[in-house]
């Protein structure tokens, strides 16, 4: 990563050198190349899509972060020299949901292609459907901006040729413009010098550049001519390209959007849905290339399904003491400065942006019901026998843990325990959402200690003050004898009554769903209910279990 931003940052301009061994004189070359052709935020007539300085900061600063943005930008470049202006506007196009689509006169006309590409989107049903999904967010409009160049691969090879001559030809008339106005003012500095000879070799030279600049606008202008003409007559070709491109954003999207939010990511007690975008959209990547997560992330959703199912079933009241004001988006509780903003259009839109994004105020009710027990240190085995489907259940279990936490505005802390310990308390707020993440990613693989973990348990009660009257959880196979540690067990069942907490077990074993009995053995001697459940890669039986879990005993 840390290579990536040296590189990223000699790309904009900004210092740092890439000190790759592998590959050196390539990739300096490649970098240079594409550093000599970078897209100029500050021209606006570069753009189609009526955007600000600001918002097209706000993309490169997002390329930072996500390196293959970058990657896909060079690669764009190399068929079409403007394709990192269209990756803006497509962003702006995405990201905006409507943005004002500038009419000829305010672009240069060889960026007419780049709007062609984007009107033929509008009113297809898969940009409807995807839309939907990347509207003030940033993480699903930069999948779909990703697939920009799935739709300029598409394209036919003599209309990419003409967008591309077109653009070449229009650059370099922006450049003789630009030395010719150099030589205007070298000029007026010979001409109030006094200098007769410098002048009259500065207008030969003017004379040929400004002859070069008329020929290279003409040039352009041609060649953007043919290849709008090559756009329409295969019109079809081009929708086709489209069409795939936003149906593997949409479904790409769809499954990044159900993956963080089953792990409870950009979620957190009185924060906005989206804490921090640009911290999301890294971890977004991370779960994209990690096969474990997207495997943990999909079971979380299934235990999710399962809470919620049950939970509906439970009359919740939302009646409540009214004690405060928080950020939220339940238009029922808003406050009134904030309804009044509906009878101004402009503050109107402005609402329902941040009514989207969960930043209005609303007040806050505190209910009258029991909003369930403290916080949770959940133990996780993840010894070698652990491995497989067996992990990335115990993983799932322990994120739908971390989402009651978040509920409860109740910290937690995961305790992963094997031959050495790897624990972190972390907060309801949501800040800790990438450290979670990086902890889902471990995997000690070493041997079955439940002293260890007992250990840290005993550790957590006596130094950390918020976790007392705390639910434990301990998943594991039970592969530990229990019976040859009776010192260690006899001090974790006194700590546990100490602060008084209750301990429960979830036995990731190979026998069918059980209530307690002779089936477990490890956990009855210190959880005060435990469940086993047999694990398959096609799911889990005993779904009781999560629901007497979660609903009956955590009150989720």
């Amino acid at each position: 990563m840390a290579k990536w931003s040296q590189r990223v940052f000699k790309f904009f301009g900004k210092g740092g050198e890439a000190k790759d061994s592998s590959h050196k004189n390539y990739r300096m070359k490649e970098y240079q190349k594409a550093r000599a052709t970078r897209f100029d935020i500050h021209d606006d007539k570069r753009y189609t899509i009526d955007s600000s300085e600001y918002s097209r900061q706000d993309f490169k600063f997002l390329e930072l972060r996500v390196p293959e943005l970058t990657r896909l930008g060079i690669e764009g470049t190399m068929k079409l020299p403007h394709f990192r202006e269209l990756q803006v506007d497509g962003w702006e196009w995405f990201y905006r949901g409507a943005p004002r689509q500038k009419p000829n006169e305010e672009y240069y006309a060889d960026f007419n292609p780049h709007n062609a590409i984007l009107n033929l989107m509008e009113g297809m049903a898969e940009y409807r459907s995807l839309k939907g999904k990347t509207i003030r967010n940033k993480l699903t409009s930069l999948i779909a901006t990703k697939k920009l160049n799935g739709i300029i691969d598409e394209l036919p090879v003599d209309m990419v040729n003409w967008i591309s001559k077109a653009q070449k030809s229009g650059e370099e008339a922006r450049q003789a413009k630009k030395r010719l106005g150099t030589f205007r003012r070298m000029w007026k500095e010979a001409d109030e010098a006094g200098n007769k000879e410098k002048k009259k070799q500065l207008e030969e030279m003017g004379a040929e550049l400004a002859a070069l600049e008329e020929e290279s606008k003409e040039q352009a202008e041609e060649n953007a001519n043919k290849a709008m003409e090559a756009i329409q007559n295969d019109e079809e070709i081009v929708k086709d390209a489209i069409r795939q491109a936003l149906g593997e954003a949409d479904e790409q999207a769809a499954s990044t959007e159900a993956t963080m939010d089953s792990m409870s990511f950009g979620r957190g007690a009185g924060k906005t849905r989206k804490l921090n975008e640009e911290r999301l959209v890294e971890m977004s990547e991370i779960i994209q290339q990690d096969d474990e997560l997207k495997r943990i992330g999909k079971l979380a959703g299934r235990i999710k399904q399962i809470i919620t199912k049950k939970s509906q079933t439970r009359d919740r009241s939302d009646y409540g003491e009214v004690v405060e004001t928080e950020l939220g988006g339940d238009v029922s509780r808003m406050i009134g400065p904030e309804l009044a903003m509906l009878a101004d259009d402009d503050l109107g839109l402005d609402l329902v942006r941040r009514i989207y994004d969960e930043q209005v105020t609303v007040w806050s009710k505190e209910s009258q019901e029991s909003l369930g027990r403290g916080p949770i240190v959940c133990a996780v085995d993840c010894s070698g026998s652990m491995g497989g489907e067996r992990i990335y259940w115990a993983k799932a279990i322990a994120c739908a843990m971390y989402q009651i936490c978040k509920d409860r505005k109740q910290p937690f802390k995961m305790i992963q325990y094997s031959s050495s310990i790897y624990s972190r308390t972390f907060s309801p707020t949501g800040d800790d959402d990438a450290s979670f993440m990086e902890m889902l990613q471990h995997f000690e693989g070493g041997g079955t200690y439940y002293d260890y973990a007992w250990a840290e348990i005993i550790k957590t009660f006596a130094d950390e003050k918020d976790m007392t009257k705390a639910d434990v959880i301990f998943i594991s196979d039970e592969c530990f004898p229990v019976e040859h540690y009776p010192n260690e067990l006899e001090q974790f069942n006194s700590a546990l009554i100490n602060a008084k907490a209750q301990c429960f077990g979830i036995s990731l074993g190979s026998n069918t769903y059980q209530t307690s009995g002779d089936t477990l053995s490890a956990f009855l001697h210190f959880c005060h209910s435990a469940w086993k459940v047999k694990i398959s890669s096609n799911g889990i039986s005993g779904e009781e279990c999560i629901s007497e879990l979660f609903v009956n005993n955590l009150d989720a």
